[in-house]
Formats: C-alpha cells, structure tokens, sequence
C-alpha cells in the first residue's frame, strides 16, 4: 500500500515539532510497502493573520494565532489536493490537523497527534488569552479534519478524552497509541544492565531537560535538589535546554549545560552520556500534551519523575518507570522518593530495568508503528 504523508513542514527536519513528525514518518514508513513525502507546503501569506498577531496583544490586549485561521487551512488544503492528484497514494496519513482540515479527496485520512487544540486552550501559558475569534476558528478547523478522518489516532488518553468531548469525535473511531522515543537506536538489554551498574551509588545525579524552564517545573526542581542537599544527600543537577530563570548564582551542585542539539551527532553523544549517568529524569511540568523525554528516558533505563498533568501518564506508569505526582505537590513529596530509591539500591535497580522495559514494550516507534499499520488494515478492510 502507498501512503501519502502530509505535514505542512519539512518532516524531515527534526528541529521541526522536537523531531516527532520525521519519527512518525520513519514509524509509518516502515510499515508499508511504499511512502510519498507530501511537505512542506507553501507557507500563505496571511499577512493579515500576522498583523493581527503583532497588534491585538498591544491594542486588544489579546493574543491571535494565525497558523489557525480557516482561510490558511483552506489554503494548505487546496496545495495538498494537488499533490494527491498526481499520488497514487492509497491513503493520506498525518501528525496534524492543519494540513486536513478542508481536505476534498477520495483517499482516506488517517490522523496521529499528541493534543487537540481545546484540550490546549486554558492550558498551555499561549493558549490562555487567545482572541474569542481565534479560538472559534481553531475549532472550526480542528473538528473539520477530526470528522474527515476514517480513524483518529492520539498519543495519549488525556488527548484521546479531549478529542471525544470537545468535538463529539465518536469513540468508535479513536486510538490510543503513545509516541515512542525519539532517538536513532535504542540500548540493549545488556547495555542497559552495564549503564545502570555504572551509575554512582554516593552522588545522586538528577537531570533535567527542557527549553522552557518555568513550564517544565525547573523552579521545583532546583527546590528539589537544594532540600536533598540540606538533608545531607550528595547531588548533582545536570540541566539541558535553558537557562533557569531568576537563578543568577546557581549552586556548585547545578551543571548547566545549556542547549544541546540532538540533531547533530556530538549532541547525540552528550545527551546520550547524560542519560546514561543519571539516576532519575525530574521534569515536574505544569503543562504537557505529551513529554517525549520520559520515553527517551526509559530507552536509556533512567527512570522518569513528574507531575500528574497532560499526556504524562500515558507514559510513566507510577512504580514501573518512574512516578507521578500531583500538580500541587511539594518539593519534599519529591525529594522523599528519590531519597528512598537511591537508599536502596536493589529497589533502584530493579525500577531502572522495569524502565528500560517500558520502551522495549511499548514506548519505541516500531511498536507504536505496527499498532497503527493493523488499525489502519483493519479499518480499510472493514470497509472493503
């Protein structure tokens, strides 16, 4: 079978959307037979669109997204039915709804996400004070494209629950399938058993990754590691991605390594080394449709602690990979698991392999992938 993968960027970019849509691409890709790359699209111009983001936050005191507006997705739409006419596609695969929404063709559409655009209003800080007209145009196009899809595929139930009750997507037509790692290739059974036995069992490292440093929870975090310090525990703090902020004098124990790019292969080794010496990822985000770095997490048997929002516990299962906490939790509500964990080396390790086998059952692209490939089939078949 032929898929014909539509994005509005280049899916081959993987500064593009943290690299989800060129794995997506690769996961489907390898599925089927054959696999025709139908992006980027032409950017409209929308100089209107992005008048209006420039000026009503100063003069309406109100935020606009012109990526949302209809007339763009109209004008996506009309690109991609031009490329589907000269396709031979069987049918049209996308990690966006942009791109569908308004779609006239006789191919099916297939959809896989990590979030609805309701599920992000009054959630995320950018899609707090968003234009009454913005928010009726985005879903507008959201629901166009979740109605012309045979089936709809999100990462996680907290996406998948959005979906049905913001847009009365039937649930007949919804699949939970999470989102792998984004990473080349995973360790071995065998490296992941050397990688945990080389961790340190006197100096609790602790990592942190994120290019938003308030959203991602960094403030709880340095709270975390200075009570651990107080308490008399030896900590290191790697943080990766940003630059914490109102932290002008950062502890000996705070390494700051700033933003490394996954994208290059020196990125790639450094980021690798990280993980591989931590003993816990501690991202506490506010906010999170997905969180892809706890699946990278798991394929480097580094369990993974955060709060209980979003997409997340989808992926972190409390006492298998890692635990969630309550968003209103406190940093010593924290600090206590890690402490015990680290105490207790057996229990450590035994946490930091059922980790690893997270990702090797479900939190990797090919298994991600196959699921997709036999809803699609089925879902096909069903319909002759």
């Amino acid at each position: 079978m032929e898929v014909a993968y539509l994005t509005t960027y280049d899916s081959r970019d993987l500064s593009q959307w943290s690299g989800s849509g060129y794995f997506i691409g690769r996961a489907i890709r390898r599925q089927f037979n054959n696999f025709t790359v139908m992006g980027p699209l032409q950017r409209p111009l929308g100089l209107i669109g992005r008048a209006r983001e420039t000026f009503y936050p100063v003069l309406l005191h109100k935020d606009w997204a012109w990526e949302r507006e209809v007339s763009v997705a109209r004008d996506y739409a009309r690109q991609a039915e031009q490329k589907l006419r000269r396709s031979q596609a069987d049918f049209v695969f996308s990690p966006g709804s942009v791109p569908i929404a308004f779609l006239q063709t006789d191919k099916p559409i297939f959809f896989w996400t990590d979030a609805v655009f309701a599920g992000m209003l009054d959630y995320y800080p950018e899609y707090c004070n968003l234009h009454p007209r913005i928010i009726e145009a985005g879903n507008i196009v959201e629901r166009d494209a979740l109605s012309r899809c045979r089936l709809v595929f999100f990462a996680s139930e907290w996406a998948a629950e959005s979906a049905i009750a913001n847009y009365a997507v039937p649930a007949a037509k919804v699949r939970v399938v999470p989102f792998g790692a984004n990473i080349g290739r995973g360790i071995s059974y065998e490296e992941a058993l050397t990688v945990i036995a080389a961790r340190s069992r006197t100096v609790c490292k602790l990592l942190f990754v994120g290019v938003d440093w308030l959203r991602k929870g960094g403030d709880i975090v340095l709270r975390v590691a200075e009570e651990l310090t107080a308490q008399g525990l030896e900590v290191e703090l790697h943080i990766v991605g940003c630059r914490p902020g109102g932290a002008a004098n950062l502890p000996a124990y705070v390494i700051n390594h700033g933003f490394i790019n996954k994208a290059d292969k020196n990125g790639t080794r450094e980021l690798a080394g990280l993980f591989a010496e931590a003993h816990f990822l501690l991202v506490p985000s506010r906010q999170e449709c997905y969180g892809l770095v706890f699946c990278e997490a798991a394929a480097s048997a580094l369990p993974a602690i955060a709060a209980k929002t979003g997409g997340i516990p989808t992926i972190i299962k409390d006492g298998v990979n890692g635990i969630t906490f309550a968003p209103e939790a406190e940093a010593a509500d924290y600090c206590a698991f890690i402490a015990e964990y680290f105490g207790d080396w057996r229990r450590y390790k035994a946490l930091a392999l059922s980790s690893y086998n997270e990702y090797c059952r479900r939190l990797n692209w090919q298994t991600a992938g196959a699921a997709v490939k036999e809803s699609i089939l089925d879902c096909m078949a069903a319909e002759g």
